[in-house]
């Protein structure tokens, strides 16, 4: 399963539909859908055949796998990216969560396995631990709650390296209308985007009755987490 991030995002094509969109003296429309042009492409190569959906009115997609009573809530976290250096960071947006929240409602009161997958860490979290995490129990509240997920502030970067990926700024939107529907949640490396590897976070996002699990990729497409 794939899903949307900064560098799924087609910086030129971006920039090609602000200059339509100035040329024909209008308003780039967020999130302005040209951007995920190649990205598209990709998607529907991969699931050609299959009742997925990825497009200008759904720029996000819920996985079922019902051979395995498993749900997968694909979330898109580039929704805000442009060319423009100030709009690459993660973001997911009300409508996408609220949409999420909806569509995760009947598996939930069918007992499925309900998992969210994104880009993007959450801007905050706490250490997790794996005896007290889970649906229903709460999590260790004797560990400081962490900022930078995976971020090492010892480790100097190389010459003109970002050292994180950006984070999910409207992480308090995701806790509020989706994060109560799932059991886990992953996320992407928070290094640079591009090694092969880096650190693995394991985190509790705390919710109103719960903590939900978060666990990060050690590196591109590797989550090995035992659970």
């Amino acid at each position: 399963m794939v899903v949307p991030g900064g560098q799924d995002v087609n910086q030129a094509a971006c920039r090609a539909y602000f200059s339509t969109c100035e040329a024909d003296e209008m308003q780039p429309r967020p999130p302005y859908w040209p951007k995920w042009r190649h990205y598209a492409r990709l998607f529907q190569e991969l699931y050609q055949g299959l009742d997925t959906v990825f497009d200008g009115d759904q720029p996000w997609t819920l996985f079922p796998v019902p051979a395995l009573r498993t749900v997968v809530a694909g979330l898109n976290s580039s929704m805000a990216y442009s060319h423009r250096p100030d709009d690459q960071y993660g973001w997911v947006g009300a409508e996408q969560a609220a949409w999420f929240a909806q569509a995760l409602r009947p598996y939930e009161q069918e007992g499925w396995l309900r998992l969210g997958a994104l880009r993007h860490a959450p801007e905050t979290g706490r250490a997790l631990d794996p005896d007290d995490a889970g649906e229903g129990r709460t999590g260790t509240t004797a560990r400081p709650a962490r900022t930078t997920l995976g971020y090492d502030p010892g480790r100097t970067p190389g010459p003109g390296r970002r050292t994180t990926t950006p984070r999910l700024r409207d992480t308090d939107v995701l806790t509020r209308l989706t994060a109560p529907r799932l059991h886990l949640l992953l996320h992407g490396p928070t290094g640079d985007g591009r090694a092969a590897s880096g650190p693995a976070d394991a985190f509790a996002l705390p919710l109103t009755s719960r903590d939900l699990p978060v666990l990060g990729a050690a590196g591109p497409g590797r989550h090995r987490h035992r659970l």
